[in-house]
């Protein structure tokens, strides 16, 4: 599942959790595996002004999943769902003019649904995927990196942990603002899945 879920979504995001100590050899168990939302984040990063500036929204990670089989892991399907309701804006003006870009009372939520993984199985590699924002759908491609695997006890299950980027314009979703934002979005996101 190298890219397993290097999904989503994704631009610094921060997570909890262990600290990165990716494996040599990782070794995935296969299973159904659940986003941990105490442990998800995604933040975008906007320029303003130009670039003389650069502001960060965080978003929560509603949920997401994916299935992974050892034998098969260019297949592993990732599903994120993220609710743009709900940025860390601060006391921001420019924040809270960024995040009435997204029209959340129209679209309340944003989803990224991978088809395509390469790279190296259970270390790092890209994921492709159509990512639905602003009601648009649009192709995506997200890079990723295994960052933790552990076994965990028989009562707290195995957890992976990855981290990555991407990168999407507004204009490509139809999303549109001010001068004050620039359109290029940077997307950096960590997300802890658990064995169900």
């Amino acid at each position: 599942m190298r890219v397993a879920s290097r999904l989503l979504l994704a631009v610094a995001l921060a997570g909890g959790g262990a600290e990165a100590t990716t494996p040599e050899h990782p070794h995935i168990p296969a299973g159904a595996y659940a986003i941990d939302k105490s442990h998800a984040s995604l933040v975008a990063v906007v320029s303003v002004l130009g670039g003389v500036a650069h502001y960060r929204l965080g978003f929560p990670v509603l949920g997401g999943a994916f299935a992974y089989d050892p034998s098969n892991w260019r297949r592993t399907s990732a599903r994120i769902v993220v609710d743009p309701r709900s940025p860390d804006i601060a006391r921001s003006p420019v924040r809270r003019e960024m995040t009435r870009y997204f029209e959340p009372d129209r679209y309340p939520t944003i989803t990224f649904v991978s088809h395509a993984v390469t790279g190296e199985e259970d270390v790092r590699g890209t994921m492709s995927g159509d990512l639905t924002l602003h009601g648009v759908s649009r192709p995506v491609t997200l890079h990723v990196t295994l960052d933790h695997l552990d076994p965990g006890q028989p009562d707290l299950g195995t957890r992976v942990r990855f981290s990555g980027t991407g990168h999407i314009s507004r204009s490509d979703f139809g999303m549109k603002g001010g001068p004050i934002a620039g359109d290029k979005v940077a997307l950096v996101f960590t997300v802890e899945f658990v064995r169900r």
